[in-house]
Parts: structure tokens; C-alpha cells; sequence
């Protein structure tokens, strides 16, 4: 597809209209570096999203020919952008694509789009997922009585167990958690090590006194938690969905595999619904599949 051509120009105006204060970058074209022989090597489109000084690369190409792209055209395609550092890519085809490339696109996370599907690129509005990790690093308890023997007691919970540093670890991550939900850290534009402290007044922990006697139950309890807080930028995939017998698209939904918390993982799927309103989901991946994202 040249780039003086019309095809072309209605495809940057239409992505520029979709990316419109977005804080997107696009070029057209991008010369960007080989990483084996060197050379430069030209992207059509390239689109730079920025979030908390992460950048994601997304790469169209255009092409206009005679014959509907082939499977060779979709493997150099994704050859060139995993050379270059491009993290997703989209292959915009005037002519259409033969059904063996859809499936080799699929296979690859490559994106395909005939040139009536320019007017989608809304989708470039949200390309990843903006995944924010809280790793605790370490966490201390400071618990406050009215009045404590100068001997040093063990502190222990309503039934009597002693309290133990895993415990302390599991109320900090419960108390991040629980601000977390509200949306009360305030540290989302955040990244590096940070130090909070959780008040819980009235707690049910006590002490036993030396000289016998009720227990003393705590005023307070304070709790320091050191955390790092990293973003990291998950690409969505690109998944079409055909119906090979009548060669109908069935549909298409872009997909970013997410760890959760818990070590699990799910599915941040975004899917158009016939309204042509974005339907976001997140889909709990089975345990097989939850062990292969872990690797």
C-alpha cells in the first residue's frame, strides 16, 4: 500500500482521530534497528503508548496487492517485529488474507484487518493492561496496652495462640488489600519502595500479666509495611474467530494473559458487543493453564 496512497492516509487519519489526546505517539514511517545484523529496518505505522515511563511498541503494516496475504507474509512480518522490539503488531490487507494466514496470525498474536475495518481502531485506545504488583518486603507490629508488666509477654490472639511474624505478614497484606479495593494507597502513578503504616484500634490481642490474673487486651495495634510497587505493561492478543466452512468472521476479542495475587491466572478479555459498546471481562484461567503461565 503506498504511502501517498488513499488507503494509506485514511488509515493514519483514522487511527490519529481514535488516538486523539491520548498521549499516543505515531510515526509513519519508523526506521528502528535489527538486533542481529544492525541495519534499519522500516515499520509502516508505529504507535508508542507510555505508562509510568513503560513505552509498548505496536507496528502496522500495509499492504496492497493483487493477491490476499499469504502465510509468508504474516511469519516475516512477526520475524521483523521480534527483531525490532515491537510488541504487538497489525496487518492491514486491501486485498484480504488467505484463511491459513488468519490461522498462522492467531497462532502469533498478529492482528488482521481489511481496510473496511480501519474505522475499529478504537481498540489502539487501550492496547495492554496496566498491571500494578505490590510485593511486601517486609512488615512490623507495634501493639500499644494500657498497662504492661516490664517483663516482655508474648502477645497472643482471643484463642490463646501466640502471635508469629507470618502473622504479622498476613495482616499487612490484608490491610494493603483491603485499601487497595477502596482505592485508598493513592500510589497507582507510584513505582519503587514504599512504607505505610495500618492503625486497628481496640484489637483482639492481649497479654497475660506475671502476677496472674484477667489478661490486658490491646488499646491498638500498628502495623509498617514495606512494599515495591512495579507496573509492567501486559500486550493484548489479538484473537479472531472464524466460521472456516461458510468463511464468516463469528467474532474478535483481544486477550492479555494476567497473574493474579494468588500465583493463579486470568484473562483480560475485550470484546466489541453487537451495540458496538467494549465489553471488559476477566476470565479465571484453569489450574493446567494457570501452570504454564507461571513458567
Amino acid at each position: 500500500m503506498p504511502r501517498q496512497g488513499e488507503g494509506f492516509h485514511t488509515l493514519v487519519h483514522a487511527i490519529e482521530r481514535a488516538i486523539a489526546n491520548s498521549g499516543v505517539h505515531i510515526e509513519a514511517p519508523k526506521m528502528m534497528r535489527d538486533k542481529d545484523t544492525e541495519q534499519q529496518r522500516e515499520h509502516d505505522i508505529v504507535l508508542t503508548f507510555t505508562e509510568h515511563h513503560h513505552e509498548m511498541l505496536l507496528s502496522i503494516e500495509c499492504r496492497d496487492r493483487g493477491r490476499p496475504v499469504g502465510v509468508p507474509d504474516i511469519e516475516a512480518f512477526h520475524k521483523k517485529c521480534e527483531r525490532t522490539g515491537i510488541d504487538r503488531g497489525v496487518f492491514l490487507s486491501a486485498t484480504g488474507f488467505a484463511n491459513t494466514a488468519i490461522k498462522k496470525a492467531a497462532g502469533l498474536n498478529i492482528g488482521c484487518l481489511s481496510l473496511d475495518e480501519v474505522g475499529q481502531f478504537d481498540w489502539c485506545q487501550a492496547p495492554a493492561v496496566d498491571v500494578i504488583r505490590r510485593n511486601l518486603i517486609n512488615a512490623s507490629a507495634h501493639v500499644v496496652f494500657p498497662v504492661m508488666d516490664t517483663e516482655h509477654r508474648q502477645i497472643e490472639l482471643e484463642d490463646g495462640t501466640f502471635v508469629s511474624y507470618e502473622m504479622v505478614r498476613a495482616w499487612a497484606f490484608n490491610a494493603m488489600d483491603q485499601l487497595q479495593r477502596t482505592h485508598a494507597l493513592g500510589d497507582n502513578d507510584i513505582e519503587g519502595e514504599i512504607s505505610k503504616t495500618f492503625v486497628e484500634h481496640n484489637p483482639a490481642l492481649y497479654y497475660s500479666p506475671s502476677t496472674g490474673g484477667a489478661r490486658v487486651r490491646a488499646q491498638q495495634l500498628q502495623i509498617t509495611a514495606v512494599y515495591q510497587i512495579e507496573h509492567k505493561l501486559v500486550p493484548f492478543e489479538f484473537h479472531r474467530y472464524f466460521d472456516m466452512a461458510r468463511g464468516k468472521l463469528i467474532g474478535e476479542a483481544a486477550i492479555a494473559p494476567v497473574l493474579l495475587p494468588d500465583g493463579g491466572g486470568a484473562d483480560v478479555v475485550l470484546r466489541k458487543t453487537p451495540e458496538e459498546l467494549l465489553e471488559v471481562s476477566v476470565v479465571p484461567r484453569p489450574e493446567k493453564s494457570r501452570k504454564r503461565l507461571r513458567k
